[in-house]
C-alpha cells in the first residue's frame, strides 16, 4: 500500500488498522471495541473510495486485517491480500491511465492484471513464511518482512489512452500515485 497516497492511508484509515494488526502481533491482545469501531468507520467509507475511483476493494483493506485479528479464520487475511492484490494492479493500470474498468479488454489486458495479482500474492506467501519462521517474540515494526515489489512489463508500452475514449479517468487522488517511506 506504500504506493497510495498520503490522502488514501489518512483517509481511508489503512494506516490505523495496520497499527491495530502491529499491536496484536506484538502484543497477541487487541481491544475489540477499538477494532470493530475502527472496521465499522472504515466499512461507512467504503462508498466514498469507490465513489472517488478507488473501489471498494481498495478501501476495504484494513476492515479485511481488523476481520482476521477478530475472528483467527483465515477469510480476512485471505481478503486482505487478495484485496492488496488488486490495488496493486490498479496502481500499475492508473500507471498507464487505464483501470480496472476499463472495457476495453484484450487478452494481454487480463495476463497483465493477473501478472500483477500474482506480484502480490507471491509476496504475501514469503512474508507468511517469514514470520513463521522467526522465533516466538521477535515479530515487531523492526523485523518486518519488506521487499521491493516489481510490476509485470507493461504490454502496452507506447499506447497513450485517453479518458473518454472507453478508458475511465483515473482516480481524483491517485493520478499519480506516490512512494511511501
Amino acid at each position: 500500500m506504500k504506493f497510495y497516497s498520503d490522502y488514501y492511508h489518512q483517509t481511508f484509515k489503512i494506516d490505523q488498522a495496520l497499527d491495530v494488526a502491529w499491536a496484536f502481533a506484538v502484543r497477541g491482545v487487541i481491544n475489540t471495541e477499538e477494532c470493530d469501531s475502527l472496521k465499522a468507520e472504515i466499512g461507512e467509507l467504503s462508498d466514498r473510495g469507490d465513489k472517488e475511483g478507488y473501489g471498494f476493494q481498495v478501501v476495504l483493506i484494513g476492515s479485511n486485517i481488523l476481520e482476521e485479528i477478530r475472528e483467527n479464520d483465515g477469510k480476512g487475511a485471505y481478503g486482505s491480500v487478495d484485496d492488496s492484490a488488486f490495488a496493486f494492479a490498479s496502481v500499475q493500470l492508473y500507471r498507464h491511465n487505464l483501470s480496472p474498468g476499463t472495457q476495453w479488454v484484450s487478452d494481454q489486458y487480463r495476463d497483465y492484471i493477473e501478472a500483477s495479482i500474482k506480484v502480490v500474492i507471491d509476496f504475501a506467501l514469503r512474508a507468511h513464511k517469514y514470520y513463521r519462521e522467526l522465533p516466538e517474540g521477535q515479530i515487531n515494526r523492526q523485523t518486518a518482512y519488506s521487499e521491493e515489489l516489481k510490476a509485470p512489463p507493461f504490454p502496452f508500452e507506447g499506447v497513450v489512452p485517453r479518458a473518454g475514449e472507453g478508458f475511465p479517468k483515473a482516480p481524483v487522488h491517485e493520478v499519480t500515485p506516490q512512494r511511501r517511506t
